[in-house]
C-alpha cells in the first residue's frame, strides 16, 4: 500500500512532537532471582542499550544472549516498511516477528543504523525508550516498550521478552528512497526549518545557562550505577548537563581494595590513573592482568569482564572516568577468578618498534 500525503504529514508531526514524560517506577527494585522481581535502574539502562545493540551493531551471537525465546514484536510502522511496495498487505496490530528465529532473520538481513536513546522510563517489567535513528538523511524518531524476564543463559539479569514499538515510517520510508515520502517530507520539513530560524535565536542569556559549565570537585553525584569495593561519582552525564554522547567523573578504591567483576555493556570507557597504582584484571576467568600509576591512561572495550584493583595496601587509588555514552552502565558478573593472571604489557599498534 502506498502512503498518503495525509498518513505522511502525520506521521512528520509525530516525528518533531515534544516527549511526554512517563512516571517513573517507584518500588524498590529486587533480584531477578526473586518470585516477584523487579528492575533497577541500572537493569533499565542495560536493557535499552541491548536493544540499542540490536539496532545499531546486530550480531546473531549477541541476538541469541539477550533475547528470550519465546520472543515476539509488534510494529505497525515496521509492518508498513515491509509493505512499502503495497504487493501483500499487512493488517493493523500483526506480529512483525512472531518468533525469536523470526526476529534473527529479519534483523540479521539489514544494515545496521545508528540509534541513540534519547529518554528512558522503566516500571517493574517494563523498559521504555525513546530514540532517534538516522537510516539516511531524514531523522526517525521513535518508541519502544520493551517487556522483560529473568535470564535463562545467565549473561545478564534479564532478556527481552516482548517489544511493542512505532516510529516515523514516513521519514524511514524518505530514507529508503520512497518518491512521495521525499517530496512530502522535503516541504514539510522546509516549513518547519524557516518557522524555526524565523521564531528562535541565541541570546546572552541562553549562551550563559546552557553553554560551557564547569563542575566543582565538591558537587559530584554518587547516585550513579556503582560496583563492590569502587565509589564512582558523575561530574558529566545528560541529567547534569545534558551531555549526549559522554559520561565522565572520578572512580576512588580504598587501599588493598578490589572491585568485584563486571562489564559496562556496549560502552567503551577510558580511566586516567591521578594517584596511587591500578592493577587491572580482565577476560572470563579474569586471566589477564596488567598494571597502571600516576598519568598513565587505561582503555577497556564493550562487553569485556574487568576488575579494578588498588595495588597498594596504604594509598587511596584516585582516577578519572570517562564512557562513551551519557549514561552510566554497570553489570556485576559471579566470575569464578583463575589463581595466577598472565601478566600483559602494552605494545603501540603505531609505533611496534
Amino acid at each position: 500500500m502506498l502512503l498518503s500525503s495525509a498518513f505522511l504529514v502525520a506521521a512528520a508531526a509525530f516525528c518533531f512532537s515534544p516527549a511526554v514524560a512517563h512516571p517513573h517506577n517507584k518500588t524498590s527494585c529486587s533480584s531477578p532471582s526473586e518470585a516477584s522481581f523487579c528492575l533497577c535502574d541500572s537493569d533499565a539502562d542495560v536493557i535499552g542499550n541491548d536493544f540499542a545493540q540490536l539496532i545499531s551493531n546486530y550480531s546473531d551471537a549477541f541476538a541469541e544472549l539477550v533475547i528470550a525465546d519465546d520472543y515476539t514484536d509488534q510494529s505497525d510502522s515496521a509492518n508498513t516498511l515491509i509493505d512499502n511496495g503495497g504487493t501483500s498487505p499487512i493488517p493493523l496490530g500483526n506480529l512483525t516477528f512472531a518468533t525469536k528465529a523470526a526476529f534473527l532473520a529479519g534483523q540479521g538481513s539489514q544494515p545496521n543504523v545508528p540509534f541513540k536513546i534519547l529518554n528512558l522510563w522503566h516500571t517493574c517489567d517494563t523498559v521504555i525508550i525513546r530514540w532517534v535513528a538516522t537510516p539516511g538523511p531524514q531523522e526517525v524518531q521513535g518508541f519502544d516498550a520493551i517487556l522483560v524476564q529473568p535470564s535463562t543463559n545467565g549473561f545478564q539479569p534479564y532478556q527481552l521478552k516482548t517489544v511493542y514499538g512505532e516510529f516515523n515510517s514516513g521519514a524511514w520510508l524518505a530514507d529508503l528512497g520512497h518518491p512521495d515520502s521525499i517530496l512530502c517530507l522535503t516541504l514539510i520539513i522546509m516549513s518547519l526549518e524557516a518557522q524555526h530560524t524565523a521564531a528562535t535565536s541565541t541570546s546572552p542569556q541562553e549562551w550563559k545557562d546552557t553553554g560551557v559549565r564547569v563542575i566543582p570537585s565538591d558537587s559530584l553525584d554518587h547516585n550513579t550505577a556503582q560496583t563492590p569495593g569502587m565509589d564512582r561519582a558523575a561530574a558529566i552525564n545528560f541529567a547534569r548537563v545534558g551531555a549526549q554522547k559522554l559520561w565522565a567523573g572520578t572512580v576512588t578504591i580504598h587501599p588493598d581494595a578490589k572491585t568485584g567483576a563486571h562489564h559496562h555493556g556496549h560502552l567503551e570507557s577510558v580511566i586516567y590513573v591521578l594517584k596511587g597504582k591500578a592493577r587491572m584484571r580482565w577476560g572470563e576467568k579474569l586471566e589477564f592482568v596488567a598494571e597502571a600509576g600516576p598519568g598513565d591512561f587505561i582503555y577497556v572495550p564493550p562487553w569485556v569482564p574487568h576488575q579494578e584493583i588498588n595495588a597498594s595496601a596504604d594509598e587511596k587509588l584516585e582516577c578519572v572516568l570517562m564512557r562513551s555514552d551519557s549514561e552510566a552502565v554497570a553489570v556485576n558478573l559471579d566470575i569464578e577468578p583463575v589463581e595466577k593472571p598472565e601478566s600483559v604489557k602494552w605494545v603501540d599498534p603505531t609505533h611496534p618498534n
